[in-house]
């Protein structure tokens, strides 16, 4: 497993990774998100300036997930169409946004979550602070060796917060290219741009 800042180029796997959809009003949220499973205190919310001055980070609104207060416990799920396969490196990567007027404080964090069926491959408990009104890049890594569970299954991502409300953005999964790869796809590049002199 690993814990950084690095990021995918692509949405690979993920439904909705924008939180746009349902659409909402400014300073309005759903208790819910399409192609995600929100449980608890959690779906989608459009922000206004006294959350975030700039906004969103992308688009106009942001997932939340967030503790202590109507529920236990907010949770965003989403099963991407990615098998866990032996040898293979999968990146989940967020950004990650804390408002500057959150109704519940303190603060003390979220997590992200990797599972293979039911069963935990990875955990991260707040790689990444952004502090009050900004946002930064969280992101989870995992490769699947022999003594992998959940061989073969579905993987699932997983976003939760441990008390406050904890907001993200621009979300993304998928197998991370392996240095050969990445080589063959750069000859390959090559290639048809030589055919088309």
């Amino acid at each position: 497993m690993t814990v950084g800042t690095l990021h995918s180029s692509a949405h690979a796997g993920i439904v909705n990774p924008g939180f746009e959809d349902p659409i909402q009003n400014v300073d309005t949220w759903d208790y819910a998100a399409s192609g995600w499973l929100a449980s608890g205190d959690a779906g989608v919310f459009r922000p206004a300036a006294a959350a975030y001055q700039n906004g969103a980070y992308a688009g106009q609104q942001v997932g939340f997930v967030q503790s202590g207060w109507v529920y236990s416990t907010g949770t965003l799920r989403q099963t991407t169409a990615d098998i866990l396969v032996l040898g293979q490196t999968f990146e989940f990567s967020t950004m990650v946004g804390r408002r500057l007027d959150n109704p519940l404080l303190p603060w003390m964090g979220y997590t992200m979550s990797l599972y293979a069926g039911s069963t935990l491959l990875a955990s991260a408990n707040t790689p990444v602070d952004p502090g009050l009104g900004n946002w930064q890049r969280a992101s989870l890594q995992y490769t699947a060796t022999s003594a992998s569970p959940g061989l073969g299954q579905f993987i699932t991502v997983e976003l939760t917060s441990a008390y406050g409300q904890t907001n993200f953005d621009d979300v993304s999964f998928g197998p991370v290219p392996t240095p050969s790869t990445a080589v063959g796809v750069s000859i390959a590049a090559g290639l048809v741009i030589r055919r088309r002199r």
